[in-house]
């Protein structure tokens, strides 16, 4: 549903985030999405039909007149790209994505780069945590020893073992067109300027996408009087 402001919609004491910082990530991951710079002051923003606002008014007039869907654009490209690994499955948008089982989810992202679109989120599993976990202990070990030797040897260990390590696809993405929606959430401004259709209602479900992506509430509790850091949260 779409709310052309904030008093239609039923104010929430939910909030997205409970830290500043977590905030300021959203905010430039939607800058990355859209391919714009929101204005300094953002922080004034306390709901997210403040950042819509801000987007709003950010864009160029040019992206409200494209005629294509852009969750369409995204399906198409999608398909004609990661379709070969499902020769034998008429691919739409109900598709499960374990069809892809036996493709890994890191090179399904380098096709869907090489496709244009902005891969979709992904989920670092254990392995790969661990890896991270190593890398940062070796640092840390190297400078309180002053051998910068253990802490590059530990550096590159950990560094293979996070690039081995299986990836999986963000929370909700469950099948092909789960898939395109958030390939076409993440490269909004890219498509827009391809002439996808993109004005203030389009850049509101974006909003709204990735907002959800974060959410612990349903999809129509997420409205522009969502708040962004719960009160009192710095």
């Amino acid at each position: 549903m779409w709310f052309r402001n904030s008093e239609e919609a039923c104010a929430r004491s939910d909030a997205l985030f409970d830290d500043g910082d977590d905030a300021s990530d959203f905010i430039v991951e939607i800058e990355a999405a859209f391919g714009l710079k929101i204005p300094a002051g953002w922080e004034s923003c306390s709901t997210l039909g403040d950042v819509h606002a801000l987007v709003v008014a950010s864009a160029p007039d040019t992206w409200a007149d494209g005629r294509t869907c852009a969750t369409m654009m995204s399906f198409t490209r999608l398909r004609s790209a990661l379709g070969h690994h499902a020769a034998d499955v008429r691919i739409g948008p109900q598709t499960p994505l374990n069809v892809f089982s036996h493709v890994p989810v890191r090179g399904l992202c380098s096709e869907i780069a090489q496709a244009g679109l902005r891969k979709p989120p992904v989920v670092v599993g254990v392995v790969g945590c661990t890896g991270l976990a190593i890398m940062a202990l070796s640092l840390l070990a190297g400078a309180i020893a002053s051998n910068w030797w253990i802490g590059l040897c530990g550096l590159v260990g950990g560094f293979a073992l996070f690039r081995l390590a299986p990836l999986s696809f963000g929370r909700g993405l469950v099948t092909f067109g789960d898939l395109a929606r958030a390939c076409a959430a993440g490269s909004a401004g890219t498509l827009a300027d391809e002439g996808a259709r993109s004005g203030p209602k389009e850049i509101w479900d974006t909003i709204a996408d990735m907002a959800l992506r974060r959410a612990t509430f349903p999809r129509d509790e997420v409205s522009p009087s969502t708040l962004l850091l719960a009160p009192g949260a710095r």
